[in-house]
């Protein structure tokens, strides 16, 4: 066990014992709250997109950063295969197959390494963003919400209801914080993919349940079937 392995079991203590004190109403309505933010991102993350597509000053730093960390990685490799690329960047499953299926990988694949690189500096700033985007959506659906949330927080309070309320929101506590786990392991995908020698790639990969939440990760999964990753 290390210090991811910790943090993700701090994480269900927390919002197992957060359901229990706020309780059912509150709980179900925190849950009901995060996926409801999570399908708001989903439908809206483009508006994001497009707009930091279309604004040169932000789009030209992001593809900069993706293109100084890939030539950076892949500096001294030679003619080494596309199967090595994609080991350098240790990338999750979902993604690995997105980009290793696409119609541009397959034109690129067996010609020069600096074709190889445009093509990861070019799919790598694509996810890049639309993470941005979706992180950018989710918190602002999920602040709106919270405010909502706020309201009903009056009747969990109320004694018929108190003591059923405490112990039901235990479970959604638990069921919260299982998805709040996959969430950031979806967020902190570029990070990983990024810099995979780092010290945050490294604890990931020497933790067991860590990298269960990284490797079988059910929100990438999701986008990877929905289209969100190819940008």
């Amino acid at each position: 066990m290390n210090i991811v392995d910790i943090i993700i079991l701090i994480i269900l203590l927390i919002n197992s014992i957060s359901g229990l004190t706020k309780g059912f109403i509150v709980s179900v309505f925190n849950l009901l709250g995060l996926l409801l933010s999570f399908f708001i991102a989903k439908n809206y993350y483009k508006v994001i997109v497009n707009y930091i597509k279309e604004t040169p000053s932000i789009y030209t730093k992001i593809l900069d950063f993706v293109n100084n960390r890939v030539y950076g990685l892949m500096e001294g490799m030679g003619n080494s295969k596309a199967d090595s690329f994609f080991d350098i960047f240790k990338l999750p499953k979902p993604i690995k197959e997105i980009m290793i299926n696409s119609e541009q990988f397959r034109n690129t694949s067996t010609e020069t390494v600096s074709s190889l690189n445009n093509f990861f500096v070019g799919s790598l700033t694509d996810i890049l963003i639309n993470i941005i985007s979706f992180v950018l959506a989710f918190f602002i659906a999920w602040g709106i919400i919270q405010i909502l949330i706020g309201l009903l927080d009056l009747l969990a309070h109320l004694p018929i209801i108190k003591q059923f309320n405490r112990m039901l929101g235990f479970g959604f506590g638990l069921i919260k914080g299982i998805l709040i786990i996959f969430l950031i392991f979806a967020l902190i995908t570029p990070v990983v993919t990024m810099y995979s020698e780092g010290l945050i790639a490294k604890s990931i990969f020497d933790s067991n349940i860590g990298y269960y939440f990284y490797s079988n990760n059910i929100i990438i999964e999701y986008f990877k079937t929905s289209g969100f990753l190819t940008g």
